[in-house]
């Protein structure tokens, strides 16, 4: 009977043993994770707080909040309190909860007013212990070193400032450029909150020509945010403008800060000049024919030009490249004829003004052709045909009518001579000519 019983033992425990192997042996790597996850939940809960050491640089009369990272690196359920800290730190919360692999964040408010640092500075050590009964890795000592500057208060643009009234600050306090018709420019904005606290700041006021890539946002104290604007001279009309940019917040001591727009916009880089021009004239022809004749004397006349003109925009300066095609008709007390073709190359300075006035000199050289009729009086239909090269210098007034047009006075001196000049049918003769031309004109910037 008792063998038999043993027998029956025996026979259920290697059975039940080869059950267990056979069903280890059918899980799945699911299957497998999933118990080696819920074993890790069932295991006991493990305090760690991170980081181990805080340091940082606090002026008095500010308050700065210090972050630690409170984490259950075990299972279960980890309930923790703050067990001790220095009277000159505040803790957010003095006790919390953490499930399986948690963590939270503790804030520390640290009031270096609070410590015994003299006024000739120094750091004022402590430390605060995080305890968890029974928990490995209880209690947690964080140690606490503050530098506490002497000399004025100062802000630290460190961790944030969690107490005290926002401060608004925008930099650079005014928004200045230039620019010509049709181009942007885009000028960068710093949005601070130099208190304490939180506050939201918007733009109030700006001109319609200038676009912010943001136009409101929220800082803690302490940070900053840098922001962009886009100045348009595409509508503008050319001259200074000035107007304002207002920012505002939406607490705080300082809640307003109005910045100053200065602008000055100028005429597009192209621009094309018909002018009507007054011109006189002293000119001198000397033939050998065989003997030495001479013609000439002071002319008066009129005609037209037309001028194309490229400016570049430099710092003091700027600077022009101009092609000129100018036709004159002089006469003499004797009605001789000087008809001359004039085509040019020349480069100028404009000097920039902040109004609708603009000054500006240039020089250049030209190939001339000059047509000669009745030169001795007679009515003798000779001629005369020259291809000097022409040197001139100018100077000139523009005043800016509107977004696209300005009207120009121009004045001009020209000299030239040429001994190979062919006269009244002799080649070899010799001409000398020096001009002063005034000149009233319209300019289409383009």
């Amino acid at each position: 009977m008792k063998r038999a019983r043993l027998e029956a033992v025996v026979v259920l425990g290697l059975l039940s043993w080869a059950s267990s192997v056979s069903a280890r042996e059918v899980l799945t790597p699911e299957e497998q994770a999933e118990r080696e996850l819920e074993a890790k939940k069932r295991a006991p809960p493990v305090l760690v707080v991170e980081p181990r050491e805080l340091r940082a640089a606090i002026p008095r009369g500010q308050t700065r909040a210090l972050r630690l990272t409170v984490k259950n690196a075990g299972g279960g359920k980890l309930s923790w309190s703050v067990l001790s800290a220095p009277r000159w730190v505040r803790p957010d919360k003095l006790s919390g909860e953490l499930g399986f692999e948690e963590k939270g964040v503790l804030v520390l408010l640290v009031d270096p007013g609070e410590t015994t640092v003299g006024p000739e500075g120094g750091t004022a050590r402590g430390e605060i212990a995080i305890e968890a009964p029974g928990v490995e890795g209880s209690p947690a000592k964080i140690a606490l070193a503050i530098e506490v500057p002497a000399g004025p208060r100062r802000r630290d643009r460190g961790e944030p400032v969690l107490e005290g009234e926002p401060v608004l600050e925008c930099s650079p306090a005014e928004i200045e450029g230039t620019l010509r018709q049709g181009g942007k420019l885009e000028f960068p904005l710093t949005v601070r909150n130099a208190g304490g606290g939180k506050m939201t700041w918007f733009v109030s006021k700006k001109p319609e020509w200038i676009a912010f890539d943001q136009e409101s946002g929220a800082l803690i104290g302490g940070d900053s945010r840098r922001i962009f604007l886009t100045l348009d001279a595409e509508k503008l009309r050319t001259g200074a403008l000035e107007d304002e940019v207002v920012i505002e917040s939406s607490r705080g001591s300082r809640r307003l800060a109005s910045l100053p727009v200065r602008l000055e916009v100028r005429h597009r880089p192209w621009s094309i000049q018909p002018t009507l021009w007054l011109a006189t004239a002293d000119t001198a022809v000397t033939t050998y024919n065989p003997s030495v004749e001479y013609f000439g004397g002071e002319s008066q006349g009129t005609g037209g030009g037309l001028q194309w003109v490229r400016t570049w925009e430099g710092k003091s300066v700027d600077y022009n490249l101009e092609f000129g095609l100018m036709v004159l008709d002089l006469h003499d007390e004797d009605e001789a004829m000087y008809q001359r073709t004039q085509v040019s190359v020349g480069f100028g300075l404009a000097l920039p003004s902040g109004s609708k006035l603009q000054g500006y000199i240039s020089t250049g050289i030209g190939l001339t052709t000059v047509f000669m009729d009745n030169l001795d009086g007679s009515g003798k239909e000779g001629d005369a045909y020259s291809d000097p090269g022409d040197l001139y210098f100018g100077a000139g007034i523009v005043y800016a009518l509107g977004r696209r047009f300005s009207i120009q006075a121009h004045l001009r001196y020209h000299s030239w001579a040429n001994s190979d000049a062919y006269v009244d049918g002799f080649w070899d003769a010799d001409v000398e000519d020096t001009s002063f031309a005034f000149g009233i004109g319209l300019a289409v910037h383009y």
